[in-house]
């Protein structure tokens, strides 16, 4: 019985060891496939016409959203363990389909909104990434002490990632259906609000980083 209980601790130990090293090859393997057909959607609209600024901020913004999906999962996989399921195949590639659809309609002017719907997408992807990671560390901190640690340190932070995201994904989807009613005018109010929201959850991310990094030193 003993022999059976050590074996199963250390199947489990080597599933959970793995699985950070396969989860960020991944992630920067779709993060750079985005980054890829990003350039390539950009070098393309250099050769029609110079992008006017606010087209520029739309593709600044999509950078900046590929930055921030694999600077998360970094963050997820360094932090914090779990046991994989079919969730942490689906998410991945699902967001990798919502970045692709992002990227592809970046220079559709007269169609903007379905960049909007495509960043609200991936925001409700993102929510339910967020759920998948910190459920799974939760059901196994009492077998894992750093998880125990972490999310003590962490304290309401998850929560507030599943407010930011669920809050994001209500008001892209908004902000879509406003150009949507305006006749697609492209509202440069909205293209620098979104820059903004943007920027707020990369600093949200940075504090998150600078909260687990105050446990180490």
């Amino acid at each position: 019985m003993k022999k059976k209980a050590s074996n199963k601790l250390t199947l489990r130990d080597q599933i959970i060891n793995f699985f950070p090293s396969y989860y960020m090859t991944l992630i920067s393997i779709i993060q750079a496939t985005a980054l890829g057909y990003l350039l390539l959607n950009f070098s393309n609209q250099l050769k029609e016409e110079v992008p006017d600024l606010s087209l520029f901020v739309i593709y600044v913004i999509t950078f900046f959203v590929i930055i921030i999906v694999w600077y998360e999962y970094m963050m997820g996989s360094a932090a914090l363990r779990w046991v994989p399921s079919i969730w942490d195949s689906l998410i991945p590639f699902s967001l990798g389909i919502g970045q692709f659809l992002l990227i592809c309609y970046i220079a559709c002017k007269e169609n903007i909104y379905y960049w909007y719907f495509s960043f609200s997408g991936v925001c409700f992807i993102s929510f339910f990434a967020y759920l998948n990671m910190y459920r799974g560390a939760t059901q196994l901190k009492k077998k894992n002490q750093n998880n125990r640690m972490v999310l003590k340190a962490l304290k309401k932070f998850p929560v507030l990632n599943y407010i930011f995201t669920g809050v994001y994904t209500i008001l892209f989807l908004f902000f879509g259906y406003y150009e949507y009613l305006h006749n697609n005018t492209e509202s440069v109010l909205i293209i620098y609000t979104t820059l903004a929201l943007t920027m707020i959850f990369l600093v949200r991310g940075v504090l998150y980083w600078h909260r687990i990094i105050e446990m180490i030193k």
